[in-house]
């Protein structure tokens, strides 16, 4: 979901990993969408983007044939998300983030069924505002609203 990317149009994308490039799916991204999305947590509102992370668990169970495929699918999403994080920190971002999610509202706007394919977790990031100390965490950090 991208809300405040500087040259990227407003809008939420699928990210098609053969052919390495965003392919837009719909313009509708608002800082208020993103709220619901996020459970209701205001205080991302201000987030420049967001990742919605999800899982087509086919693509898993090819590797482990027991229920131990949907424990790795969520093993990846948390390893994803810390690296996530750690590079947006060292771009001196303000990374995020959160299980708090609504899932039927994010996994209709993606156009995924929340069965074959499921969103399991959400990272995003902003610009931290002039200043804003790691301590200040969240308010501080996202410039915008």
């Amino acid at each position: 979901m991208a809300l405040r990317v500087r040259g990227l149009t407003r809008g939420l994308y699928h990210y098609d990993a053969d052919r390495h490039r965003l392919a837009r799916l719909s313009s509708t991204a608002t800082p208020r969408l993103a709220e619901r999305f996020l459970g209701g947590q205001s205080w991302f509102r201000g987030a420049a983007a967001i990742v919605f992370m999800t899982a087509v668990f086919s693509r898993e169970q090819w590797r482990y044939s027991t229920p131990r495929a949907y424990r790795a699918v969520l093993l990846d999403a948390g390893h994803l998300c810390q690296t996530f994080c750690l590079l947006a920190t060292w771009l001196d971002l303000a990374p995020f983030c959160t299980m708090a999610l609504d899932d039927s509202a994010i996994e209709s706007a993606l156009g995924i069924d929340g069965i074959s394919e499921s969103v399991l977790y959400a990272a995003g990031v902003g610009a931290k505002k002039p200043g804003a100390k790691s301590g200040s965490w969240p308010a501080a950090f996202f410039s915008g609203g």
